[in-house]
């Protein structure tokens, strides 16, 4: 979650932070990373967390909740380089709908599961000022 909001310039004010740099020194170290999708979803609780609306307890069992799946970051010409596609997969309109319906289901389902994990862990962690100052 501080690797997300350090790469999307929302931490400018703690890049000297020594958790930033020691976190940019290891995933500098990668070719590819595996990491949560990241979506409105997403953002939005990371906002709360690096606005200091809630705690990093908070917000990593927010985000465990939301039932995120995983993307690949491939971060150097090594990684494009030596990409191998596996399949390719066409869906029709039918199962097309019926992913997005299960999608919505999963978000309604996640959203209930973000406000039990605030209430749970509020007063919990620290704060993002707290972890990088």
């Amino acid at each position: 979650m501080i690797a997300i909001a350090y790469y999307r310039g929302w931490l400018d004010d703690y890049k000297d932070s020594s958790l930033i740099q020691k976190l940019i020194s290891k995933l500098s170290g990668y070719d590819v990373i595996i990491a949560p999708i990241a979506d409105n979803r997403m953002f939005d609780i990371i906002a709360e967390f690096v606005g200091n609306e809630i705690t990093d307890e908070q917000c990593r069992h927010a985000l465990t909740a939301t039932n995120l799946g995983f993307q690949y970051v491939l971060k150097t010409n090594n990684a494009l380089n030596n990409i191998n596609f596996l399949k390719e997969m066409f869906v029709c309109q039918k199962e097309k709908a019926h992913c997005l319906d299960n999608r919505a289901s999963l978000t309604n389902n996640g959203s209930q599961k973000v406000k039990i994990a605030r209430i749970q862990y509020k007063n919990k962690g620290r704060y993002i000022e707290e972890l990088l100052k």
